[in-house]
């Protein structure tokens, strides 16, 4: 399996409706553990260095202060994104170059760093998930065998 792979086959076995069959429990557990393990490691990975948090900040504080704002004074978010008024574009775009220009060795690092973190996770995992013979499975509906699937030793014959 592929480390992209990793956050995908944990929340199948995080949402997995209840399944009574204590060796699939246990091997679930296993398997949740040790998944969580890597993908904790993993998301260690995209923590930034000191020059991108400073880009972070001040384009953060760059945003609330050119951002459109509601009744309440508090700044409109749709979707993730601060919304910005027609008339105050112009002006955040100016001082977003200027940012940009200040924190160019920033830019240049999240740019870098989200490449290797791409191409990182589109290698093989060394996780080896405990397995389940096809032949020793319960009866299990739709959505228990769904989540499952990555579990389970299939060999046609």
């Amino acid at each position: 399996m592929k480390k992209k792979e990793i956050s995908k086959i944990l929340k199948r076995l995080n949402n997995c409706p209840a399944i009574s069959d204590m060796k699939i429990i246990y091997a679930m557990e296993k398997n949740k553990r040790l998944l969580a393990d890597e993908a904790e490691i993993l998301d260690k990975l995209k923590k930034s260095t000191d020059n991108i948090k400073a880009y972070d900040t001040e384009r953060f504080a760059l945003c609330k202060k050119y951002c459109k704002k509601d009744a309440t004074g508090l700044e409109v978010i749709s979707n993730g994104y601060f919304m910005f008024e027609d008339s105050q574009k112009e002006e955040y775009n100016t001082e977003f170059q200027k940012l940009l220009k200040k924190h160019k060795n920033a830019i240049e690092d999240i740019e870098r760093l989200e490449k290797e973190y791409e191409e990182l996770m589109d290698t093989e995992s060394d996780v080896k998930l405990l397995k389940i013979d096809f032949e020793s499975l319960p009866a299990l509906n739709k959505e228990q065998m769904g989540c499952l699937l990555d579990m389970i030793n299939y060999t046609e014959g």
